[in-house]
């Protein structure tokens, strides 16, 4: 018996555009559009700021044959960019209790730094 995929041909997939999470209290809203799945923070923490209930970081992984690294992602105020990370160490103890990954910046973007001159 033949399986179909689930996932359509880019060619032929209706445009898809839908919310996902929209919540203000929270601080956070995940949105589709088409093949994009957008993440936004809403007022989240600063640098050195204690946690306000909002999440500070976003963390982006994938499921596939080919392995990879995720990345953690978050906002720097007190540099004015992005910051990415990628952690540390990936298998844990079964007594750890934190199983902290140790996150180290791998890679810093200014904010506007693709920003169009004009003249």
């Amino acid at each position: 018996m033949a399986m179909t995929s689930p996932i359509a041909s880019p060619a032929v997939s209706p445009i898809k555009r839908e919310v996902l999470v929209d919540s203000y209290e929270d601080g956070y809203a995940v949105k589709r559009n088409n093949d994009t799945i957008a993440v936004e923070l809403l007022y989240p923490p600063s640098d050195n700021e204690p946690d306000n209930g909002h999440p500070r970081y976003v963390t982006v992984d994938m499921e596939r044959t080919h392995a990879t690294d995720g990345l953690r992602i978050w906002y720097s105020v007190n540099r004015n960019g992005w910051v990415i990370e990628q952690a540390q160490i990936f298998e844990f103890d079964a007594k750890d209790q934190v199983c902290d990954p140790q996150w180290k910046e791998v890679s810093f973007i200014n904010s506007w730094a693709c920003e169009r001159k004009e003249g």
